[in-house]
């Protein structure tokens, strides 16, 4: 347990000499890669992850993707970091370096007006994956640890899986979650899980690639106390959260109000459609 707080002293530690690393990278970026392609991007960003966000205008949207390619392999050649995010309007690109190859490749692509995410592989043409698209599915996953001086521990832990329905504000997901709590020293601990059903709606604010929600959740609740006897109860929740996407998921903040009041922080992944064949 020390060294996890010793490395996560660290790790706070360092933030602010490798945000200031950072500042002077994206400086020199400006000043030298980019400035070759200003008919292209007008601006280049760190998002508050540390990834590179560039603005690019219509003339980069109109090219054709090996067009794009040859330019985004001469920019991420001097960019150390392996992810950039590529944005015009509501329309946005995910680009991935291989550091083993230093190949750069176009991984996801989407865009914020259109009913669903854009493939960046042609799909063969069959019933099934075409309904798959419509309804793409993600799966969330977020937890919170407590450990004192005391020797007190809290930890919890929320899961859910779903999918989309309408125009991808709207979804519908199965959801898990548990809750230990007690003493180490005393052995007194409590634990409570549930299982349920959880739907938000989403209200996506296109110029910031946020998107504040609001849902509910019914839930089957399983308490035990530290003599493993166990209870359960029927718990309804109203669910307020904010979203931020960044193409292949969103960092998730949430408040559940209920029996009990929750935050979260967590991670929703939105994975690859079915890898399916590409036509040959």
């Amino acid at each position: 347990m020390k060294q996890f707080y010793i490395l996560l002293f660290a790790l706070l530690l360092g933030n602010p000499v490798t945000q200031a690393q950072n500042t002077k990278k994206l400086e020199s970026f400006r000043e030298g890669a980019l400035k070759e392609y200003r008919m292209f991007f007008s601006q280049a960003e760190l998002t508050e992850t540390g990834q590179l966000s560039l603005s690019a205008n219509e003339n980069y949207f109109l090219l054709a993707t090996a067009e794009k390619t040859k330019i985004m392999e001469n920019l991420t050649s001097s960019w150390p970091e392996s992810l950039v995010l590529v944005h015009y309007g509501s329309k946005n690109e995910l680009w991935v370096r291989t550091l083993d190859t230093g190949k750069t490749n176009l991984v996801d692509s989407w865009d914020l007006n259109g009913s669903t995410p854009m493939l960046t592989q042609p799909l063969t043409q069959t019933a099934e994956p075409q309904k798959f698209v419509k309804h793409p599915w993600f799966f969330y996953i977020g937890e919170q640890m407590m450990y004192d001086s005391d020797h007190n521990i809290n930890f919890s832990l929320n899961t859910r899986v779903g999918f989309f329905l309408l125009l991808n504000k709207w979804d519908l997901a199965a959801t898990y979650s548990a809750n230990f709590s007690g003493n180490e020293a005393s052995d007194d601990i409590t634990g409570r899980s549930a299982v349920g059903l959880m739907s938000k709606v989403y209200f996506p604010i296109k110029k910031y690639n946020i998107s504040p929600n609001v849902g509910g959740e019914l839930s089957m609740v399983s308490t035990s106390d530290s003599q493993n006897a166990t209870t359960q109860s029927i718990n309804k929740s109203i669910l307020f959260g904010i979203s931020w996407f960044i193409g292949f998921g969103s960092v998730d903040i949430g408040i559940r109000t209920g029996d009990e009041v929750a935050t979260m922080v967590g991670f929703t992944f939105f994975p690859n459609f079915p890898k399916l064949k590409s036509k040959k």
